[in-house]
């Protein structure tokens, strides 16, 4: 009786974690999509006029500070221990972290306020079809190589999909053991996020630079750049040496 119990709640354990498994592939691959469209679309947003400029300004950069504290913070060592100990989150640590974070950056995407009265340069490209073709293949091409980076990055570690298969399957976790596996470890605390050079191109590379949009682009650019801190020795290993 007690086996038969047992048995019942591993496979109701195991579905419900597929099932998760679903919803973050799904909700990451929605919230991806609407920001590549924020980011490459090239024309403007209508404006709420029923609000100021600088309520706007500091509505979406509260926004973008929500997502900021998310997002470091659910990644920091110390909440990780505390989920692991209070909530026994071991193997779908990484799904939760990559659930949340996707619902929360679809829901600044929702939310966001264009500023389109106010910005560094605007250029339509309506009117010049030329312009027009250039910035919409730049976009096309970086988004191509930003997705096969993502495939070449493991996308089911980075979703926390593999964590759970492996599990179920009786394998050895992704990125675990091995000399190799602890400098890809390494490497991957300081470079998580796949392409920041080519999402810091799509941000600068546009018709359109209204204020909302700088904003998006400053606040992104410095993140990348103080929390991608790399070293001598994750240029070695990510590029010379042939990982085993």
């Amino acid at each position: 009786m007690v086996s038969h119990l047992k048995r019942g709640v591993t496979w109701l354990l195991k579905n419900a974690h597929y099932v998760f498994c679903i919803f973050v592939v799904l909700a990451a691959i929605t919230s991806v999509g609407n920001f590549q469209v924020l980011l490459s679309k090239q024309t403007l947003s209508p404006s709420d006029q029923g609000s100021s400029v600088l309520i706007r300004f500091v509505w979406d950069a509260a926004l973008l500070v929500g997502f900021m504290c998310q997002h470091t913070l659910m990644a920091a060592s110390f909440v990780k221990d505390k989920l692991g100990t209070w909530l026994r989150l071991t193997i779908s640590q990484r799904l939760l972290y990559t659930g949340v974070s996707s619902l929360t950056l679809l829901f600044c995407i929702l939310k966001w306020q264009s500023i389109p009265e106010a910005g560094l340069w605007v250029i339509d490209t309506r009117e010049h079809w030329f312009l027009w073709l250039i910035f919409l293949l730049l976009h096309v091409v970086t988004w191509l190589f930003w997705s096969l980076q993502v495939v070449l990055m493991d996308v089911g570690e980075m979703l926390g999909v593999s964590q759970i298969h492996r599990y179920y399957k009786d394998q050895p976790q992704p990125l675990t053991g091995g000399r190799t596996s602890v400098k890809l470890q390494d490497l991957y605390s300081h470079v998580r996020h796949p392409g920041t050079l080519l999402v810091t191109l799509l941000l600068w590379v546009h018709p359109l630079m209204t204020l909302d949009r700088f904003l998006l682009a400053c606040w992104f650019s410095c993140y990348m750049i103080f929390r991608h801190s790399t070293t001598d020795t994750h240029y070695t290993f990510g590029f010379v040496t042939t990982p085993t």
